[in-house]
Protein backbone atom coordinates (compact mmCIF):
# COMPACT_ATOMS: atom_id res chain seq x y z
CA UNK A 1 0.00 0.00 0.00
CA UNK A 2 1.18 3.00 -0.90
CA UNK A 3 2.96 5.87 1.95
CA UNK A 4 0.24 8.45 2.23
CA UNK A 5 0.70 11.41 -0.42
CA UNK A 6 2.33 9.17 -2.71
CA UNK A 7 1.44 8.42 -6.30
CA UNK A 8 1.03 4.45 -6.63
CA UNK A 9 3.84 3.18 -8.15
CA UNK A 10 4.16 2.70 -11.92
CA UNK A 11 5.46 -0.03 -13.65
CA UNK A 12 9.40 0.26 -13.92
CA UNK A 13 9.76 2.71 -11.48
CA UNK A 14 13.12 1.41 -9.41
CA UNK A 15 12.32 1.03 -6.11
CA UNK A 16 14.82 2.56 -2.84
CA UNK A 17 15.90 -0.45 -0.89
CA UNK A 18 15.01 -0.97 2.72
CA UNK A 19 18.32 0.19 4.73
CA UNK A 20 18.94 0.72 8.29
CA UNK A 21 19.58 4.62 8.97
CA UNK A 22 21.95 4.97 12.15
CA UNK A 23 20.90 8.53 13.45
CA UNK A 24 23.82 8.55 16.66
CA UNK A 25 26.21 9.00 13.93
CA UNK A 26 25.34 12.25 13.44
CA UNK A 27 27.39 14.99 15.10
CA UNK A 28 25.25 18.03 14.33
CA UNK A 29 22.19 19.70 13.42
CA UNK A 30 22.77 19.21 9.60
CA UNK A 31 24.03 15.67 10.01
CA UNK A 32 20.62 14.94 11.78
CA UNK A 33 18.72 16.62 8.76
CA UNK A 34 20.33 14.24 6.18
CA UNK A 35 19.65 11.06 8.46
CA UNK A 36 15.75 11.96 8.40
CA UNK A 37 15.39 12.72 4.45
CA UNK A 38 17.31 9.35 4.34
CA UNK A 39 14.53 8.15 6.53
CA UNK A 40 12.00 9.96 4.08
CA UNK A 41 13.21 9.10 0.98
CA UNK A 42 13.35 5.51 2.19
CA UNK A 43 9.33 5.46 3.65
CA UNK A 44 8.42 7.26 0.11
CA UNK A 45 6.42 9.99 2.02
CA UNK A 46 5.74 13.91 0.52
CA UNK A 47 5.37 17.29 2.32
CA UNK A 48 1.64 16.69 1.54
CA UNK A 49 1.54 13.33 3.16
CA UNK A 50 2.95 14.59 6.19
CA UNK A 51 1.06 17.53 6.50
CA UNK A 52 -1.77 14.58 6.10
CA UNK A 53 -0.02 12.73 9.14
CA UNK A 54 0.31 15.41 11.15
CA UNK A 55 -3.06 17.00 11.42
CA UNK A 56 -4.62 13.53 11.84
CA UNK A 57 -2.40 12.64 15.13
CA UNK A 58 -2.29 15.88 16.71
CA UNK A 59 1.33 17.37 15.54
CA UNK A 60 1.32 19.93 12.71
CA UNK A 61 4.26 19.12 10.41
CA UNK A 62 3.85 22.09 7.58
CA UNK A 63 5.84 22.61 4.88
CA UNK A 64 7.93 25.67 5.94
CA UNK A 65 8.50 23.65 9.05
CA UNK A 66 9.70 20.25 7.47
CA UNK A 67 11.99 22.04 4.42
CA UNK A 68 14.02 23.76 7.25
CA UNK A 69 14.39 20.53 9.19
CA UNK A 70 15.18 18.72 5.93
CA UNK A 71 18.13 21.31 5.16
CA UNK A 72 19.42 21.29 8.94
CA UNK A 73 18.01 24.74 9.35
CA UNK A 74 16.95 23.88 12.79
CA UNK A 75 16.32 21.11 14.98
CA UNK A 76 12.38 19.83 15.05
CA UNK A 77 10.51 19.83 18.55
CA UNK A 78 10.82 16.45 20.22
CA UNK A 79 7.07 15.59 19.27
CA UNK A 80 7.58 16.85 15.69
CA UNK A 81 10.41 14.00 15.83
CA UNK A 82 7.88 11.59 17.57
CA UNK A 83 5.17 12.04 14.71
CA UNK A 84 7.62 12.05 11.90
CA UNK A 85 8.98 9.04 12.49
CA UNK A 86 6.16 7.35 13.35
CA UNK A 87 4.88 8.57 9.85
CA UNK A 88 7.61 6.84 7.96
CA UNK A 89 7.37 3.66 9.80
CA UNK A 90 9.70 4.16 12.88
CA UNK A 91 8.46 3.23 16.66
CA UNK A 92 10.23 5.45 18.64
CA UNK A 93 9.65 2.84 21.49
CA UNK A 94 11.66 -0.18 20.15
CA UNK A 95 14.19 2.20 17.98
CA UNK A 96 15.58 4.67 21.07
CA UNK A 97 18.27 5.52 18.59
CA UNK A 98 17.05 8.37 16.63
CA UNK A 99 15.29 10.76 20.46
CA UNK A 100 18.74 9.73 21.82
CA UNK A 101 20.69 11.62 19.16
CA UNK A 102 17.68 14.27 18.84
CA UNK A 103 18.52 14.54 22.77
CA UNK A 104 22.32 14.95 22.76
CA UNK A 105 22.18 17.89 19.63
CA UNK A 106 19.31 19.69 21.42
CA UNK A 107 21.53 19.64 25.22
CA UNK A 108 24.59 20.86 22.47
CA UNK A 109 22.53 23.99 21.34
CA UNK A 110 21.64 24.50 24.62
CA UNK A 111 25.03 24.20 26.02
CA UNK A 112 26.21 27.84 27.49
CA UNK A 113 29.19 29.07 25.88
CA UNK A 114 32.50 30.46 27.08
CA UNK A 115 33.81 34.15 26.92
CA UNK A 116 36.53 33.65 25.26
CA UNK A 117 38.62 30.54 23.57
CA UNK A 118 42.09 30.34 23.02
CA UNK A 119 43.20 30.93 19.12
CA UNK A 120 43.47 27.04 18.46
CA UNK A 121 39.95 26.34 19.89
CA UNK A 122 38.85 29.59 17.92
CA UNK A 123 39.88 28.25 14.63
CA UNK A 124 38.81 24.84 15.35
CA UNK A 125 35.41 26.14 15.77
CA UNK A 126 35.60 27.91 12.51
CA UNK A 127 36.40 24.90 10.87
CA UNK A 128 33.95 23.45 12.35
CA UNK A 129 31.38 25.45 11.57
CA UNK A 130 32.85 25.46 7.88
CA UNK A 131 32.17 21.95 7.74
CA UNK A 132 28.72 22.43 9.02
CA UNK A 133 27.95 24.88 6.39
CA UNK A 134 29.36 22.88 3.25
CA UNK A 135 27.09 19.73 4.47
CA UNK A 136 24.17 21.74 4.36
CA UNK A 137 24.74 23.47 1.53
CA UNK A 138 24.81 19.71 -0.18
CA UNK A 139 21.86 19.02 1.58
CA UNK A 140 20.30 21.75 0.27
CA UNK A 141 22.22 20.98 -3.61
CA UNK A 142 21.00 17.22 -2.72
CA UNK A 143 17.50 18.73 -2.12
CA UNK A 144 17.06 21.10 -5.45
CA UNK A 145 17.85 17.73 -7.30
CA UNK A 146 15.92 15.52 -5.35
CA UNK A 147 12.65 17.82 -6.20
CA UNK A 148 13.69 18.18 -9.49
CA UNK A 149 13.53 14.55 -10.07
CA UNK A 150 10.35 14.54 -8.12
CA UNK A 151 9.03 17.05 -10.33
CA UNK A 152 9.80 15.11 -13.44
CA UNK A 153 8.30 11.60 -12.06
CA UNK A 154 5.25 13.44 -11.15
CA UNK A 155 4.88 14.95 -14.26
CA UNK A 156 5.23 11.45 -16.29
CA UNK A 157 3.11 10.04 -14.30
CA UNK A 158 0.48 12.28 -14.54
CA UNK A 159 0.80 12.50 -18.16
CA UNK A 160 0.87 8.60 -17.83
CA UNK A 161 -2.38 8.71 -16.13
CA UNK A 162 -4.11 11.17 -18.10
CA UNK A 163 -2.90 8.61 -21.10
CA UNK A 164 -4.29 5.68 -19.80
CA UNK A 165 -7.72 7.00 -18.53
CA UNK A 166 -8.47 8.64 -22.57
CA UNK A 167 -7.57 5.18 -24.03
CA UNK A 168 -9.07 2.72 -20.83
CA UNK A 169 -11.14 0.03 -22.45
CA UNK A 170 -14.63 -1.07 -20.84
CA UNK A 171 -13.22 -4.46 -19.25
CA UNK A 172 -10.95 -2.08 -16.86
CA UNK A 173 -14.29 -0.30 -15.80
CA UNK A 174 -15.55 -3.76 -15.33
CA UNK A 175 -12.96 -5.21 -13.51
CA UNK A 176 -13.51 -2.49 -11.03
CA UNK A 177 -16.77 -3.00 -11.02
CA UNK A 178 -15.74 -6.81 -9.91
CA UNK A 179 -13.46 -5.64 -7.73
CA UNK A 180 -15.72 -3.60 -5.63
CA UNK A 181 -18.30 -6.31 -5.21
CA UNK A 182 -15.74 -8.97 -4.09
CA UNK A 183 -14.63 -6.12 -1.45
CA UNK A 184 -18.08 -6.10 -0.41
CA UNK A 185 -18.30 -9.82 -0.60
CA UNK A 186 -15.36 -9.94 1.53
CA UNK A 187 -16.66 -7.83 4.49
CA UNK A 188 -13.23 -5.61 3.80
CA UNK A 189 -13.85 -2.72 5.65
CA UNK A 190 -9.50 -1.64 5.64
CA UNK A 191 -6.59 -2.60 4.44
CA UNK A 192 -3.37 -0.78 6.00
CA UNK A 193 0.57 -1.52 6.89
CA UNK A 194 0.35 -0.26 10.52
CA UNK A 195 -2.19 -2.23 13.15
CA UNK A 196 -0.82 -0.03 16.33
CA UNK A 197 -1.46 3.48 14.99
CA UNK A 198 -3.36 3.32 12.05
CA UNK A 199 -6.78 1.59 13.03
CA UNK A 200 -9.70 3.26 14.69
CA UNK A 201 -9.32 0.79 18.08
CA UNK A 202 -11.42 3.68 19.74
CA UNK A 203 -14.52 2.59 17.73
CA UNK A 204 -13.60 -0.81 17.21
CA UNK A 205 -13.52 -1.94 21.33
CA UNK A 206 -16.96 0.34 21.60
CA UNK A 207 -20.31 -1.84 22.96
CA UNK A 208 -17.74 -5.07 22.57
CA UNK A 209 -19.39 -7.94 24.25
CA UNK A 210 -16.57 -10.82 22.98
CA UNK A 211 -12.67 -10.20 22.33
CA UNK A 212 -10.61 -13.21 21.01
CA UNK A 213 -7.18 -13.27 20.62
CA UNK A 214 -5.03 -14.71 18.57
CA UNK A 215 -0.91 -13.72 18.79
CA UNK A 216 2.36 -14.77 19.91
CA UNK A 217 2.48 -12.85 22.93
CA UNK A 218 1.49 -9.45 21.67
CA UNK A 219 2.86 -7.37 24.56
CA UNK A 220 3.08 -3.80 22.85
CA UNK A 221 -0.41 -4.40 21.68
CA UNK A 222 -1.66 -5.26 24.96
CA UNK A 223 0.28 -2.42 26.59
CA UNK A 224 -1.47 0.42 24.43
CA UNK A 225 -5.11 -0.96 25.03
CA UNK A 226 -4.83 -1.45 28.58
CA UNK A 227 -7.52 0.77 29.22
CA UNK A 228 -9.80 -0.67 26.89
CA UNK A 229 -9.30 -4.54 28.27
CA UNK A 230 -9.89 -3.22 31.66
CA UNK A 231 -12.61 -1.89 30.79
CA UNK A 232 -13.81 -4.89 29.26
CA UNK A 233 -12.89 -6.80 31.93
CA UNK A 234 -15.01 -5.13 34.09
CA UNK A 235 -18.19 -5.12 31.78
CA UNK A 236 -20.90 -8.55 33.26
CA UNK A 237 -21.73 -11.20 30.72
CA UNK A 238 -18.70 -9.98 28.16
CA UNK A 239 -15.63 -12.46 27.39
CA UNK A 240 -12.03 -12.61 26.38
CA UNK A 241 -10.33 -15.37 25.13
CA UNK A 242 -6.36 -15.59 24.56
CA UNK A 243 -4.79 -17.84 22.10
CA UNK A 244 -0.97 -18.25 22.82
CA UNK A 245 1.79 -20.53 22.24
CA UNK A 246 2.02 -23.48 23.98
CA UNK A 247 5.20 -22.62 26.24
CA UNK A 248 5.29 -26.68 26.87
CA UNK A 249 5.54 -27.68 23.28
CA UNK A 250 9.04 -27.86 22.74
CA UNK A 251 9.17 -27.31 18.57
CA UNK A 252 6.05 -24.27 19.18
CA UNK A 253 8.74 -22.38 21.32
CA UNK A 254 11.31 -23.09 19.52
CA UNK A 255 10.14 -22.00 15.79
CA UNK A 256 8.57 -18.58 17.40
CA UNK A 257 12.33 -18.13 19.35
CA UNK A 258 13.85 -18.25 15.95
CA UNK A 259 11.41 -15.86 14.17
CA UNK A 260 11.88 -13.38 16.73
CA UNK A 261 15.89 -13.68 16.82
CA UNK A 262 15.55 -14.35 20.91
CA UNK A 263 16.36 -17.37 22.98
CA UNK A 264 14.02 -20.45 23.66
CA UNK A 265 13.99 -18.98 27.61
CA UNK A 266 12.94 -15.34 26.67
CA UNK A 267 9.86 -16.80 24.35
CA UNK A 268 8.84 -18.79 27.25
CA UNK A 269 8.92 -15.75 29.48
CA UNK A 270 7.42 -13.24 27.20
CA UNK A 271 4.56 -15.87 26.75
CA UNK A 272 3.71 -16.39 30.25
CA UNK A 273 4.43 -12.76 31.24
CA UNK A 274 1.52 -12.27 28.78
CA UNK A 275 -0.54 -15.03 30.18
CA UNK A 276 -0.19 -13.39 34.09
CA UNK A 277 -1.22 -10.10 32.88
CA UNK A 278 -4.42 -11.30 30.93
CA UNK A 279 -4.95 -13.26 33.96
CA UNK A 280 -5.12 -9.86 36.29
CA UNK A 281 -7.71 -8.76 34.33
CA UNK A 282 -10.01 -11.27 35.82
CA UNK A 283 -12.37 -10.34 38.69
CA UNK A 284 -15.38 -11.77 40.65
CA UNK A 285 -18.44 -9.66 38.97
CA UNK A 286 -16.29 -9.49 35.50
CA UNK A 287 -15.53 -10.56 31.98
CA UNK A 288 -15.27 -14.17 31.87
CA UNK A 289 -11.43 -14.09 31.02
CA UNK A 290 -10.17 -17.46 29.16
CA UNK A 291 -6.19 -18.35 28.43
CA UNK A 292 -5.56 -20.96 26.05
CA UNK A 293 -2.43 -22.91 24.62
CA UNK A 294 -2.08 -23.78 21.35
CA UNK A 295 1.25 -25.72 19.64
CA UNK A 296 2.13 -24.77 16.12
CA UNK A 297 3.55 -22.25 14.08
CA UNK A 298 1.77 -18.81 13.84
CA UNK A 299 1.30 -17.87 10.18
CA UNK A 300 -0.82 -14.58 10.87
CA UNK A 301 -2.36 -12.63 14.51
CA UNK A 302 -6.01 -11.46 14.55
CA UNK A 303 -8.05 -9.59 17.09
CA UNK A 304 -12.03 -10.35 16.93
CA UNK A 305 -13.65 -8.12 18.69
CA UNK A 306 -17.61 -8.99 18.33
CA UNK A 307 -18.30 -9.13 14.34
CA UNK A 308 -15.79 -7.56 13.30
CA UNK A 309 -11.83 -8.74 13.05
CA UNK A 310 -8.40 -7.15 12.19
CA UNK A 311 -6.36 -9.78 10.54
CA UNK A 312 -2.38 -8.95 10.45
CA UNK A 313 0.29 -10.84 8.62
CA UNK A 314 3.60 -12.19 9.32
CA UNK A 315 6.69 -11.51 7.99
CA UNK A 316 9.25 -13.83 7.44
CA UNK A 317 12.27 -11.81 8.24
CA UNK A 318 14.20 -11.74 11.83
CA UNK A 319 13.95 -7.57 11.99
CA UNK A 320 11.18 -5.73 12.63
CA UNK A 321 9.20 -4.86 10.04
CA UNK A 322 8.43 -1.16 9.95
CA UNK A 323 5.09 -1.78 8.05
CA UNK A 324 2.90 -5.15 7.83
CA UNK A 325 0.08 -6.14 5.79
CA UNK A 326 -3.53 -5.33 7.91
CA UNK A 327 -6.89 -6.40 7.08
CA UNK A 328 -10.09 -5.18 8.81
CA UNK A 329 -13.28 -7.19 8.01
CA UNK A 330 -16.98 -7.59 9.52
CA UNK A 331 -19.61 -10.02 9.35
CA UNK A 332 -21.07 -11.53 7.32
CA UNK A 333 -18.62 -11.75 4.87
CA UNK A 334 -16.42 -14.52 3.43
CA UNK A 335 -12.72 -13.18 5.02
CA UNK A 336 -14.69 -12.94 8.38
CA UNK A 337 -16.04 -15.90 7.74
CA UNK A 338 -12.46 -17.73 7.29
CA UNK A 339 -11.26 -16.26 10.39
CA UNK A 340 -13.79 -17.85 12.50
CA UNK A 341 -13.79 -21.41 10.81
CA UNK A 342 -10.36 -20.71 11.61
CA UNK A 343 -11.15 -20.04 15.45
CA UNK A 344 -12.78 -23.15 15.84
CA UNK A 345 -10.31 -25.39 14.32
CA UNK A 346 -7.70 -23.42 16.68
CA UNK A 347 -9.61 -23.79 19.98
CA UNK A 348 -9.84 -27.53 18.89
CA UNK A 349 -6.12 -27.76 19.32
CA UNK A 350 -5.95 -25.96 22.18
CA UNK A 351 -5.69 -26.50 25.80
CA UNK A 352 -7.38 -24.50 28.39
CA UNK A 353 -4.57 -23.20 31.52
Amino acid sequence: MPAPGTLPDIAGRPQLPKTDINPTTAGSIPELAACLSRLRAQAEISYRGLEQWGSRHGTPMPRSTMADVFAGRRLPRKQVLLTYLRACGIDPRTDPRWLAAWTRLAEQRTAPRPASEPIGQQAATQESAQRILDEALAIRAAAERDAAELRAAAREDIAWLRAKADVEPDHRRDLDAKLAADIAGAGLLRVGTNYLNELEWEQLFAGVRQLDIFVAYGQTWRNLHARHLHDLAARPGSKIRVFLPDPADDTTIATLADRFAITVEEMRRRIEATRADYELLRRPDGADVEILYRPGDRLYSFYRLDDTAVLGLYSHSRNRMPSIPVLVCRAPGSLYQFIMDDLCNIEQQSRRV
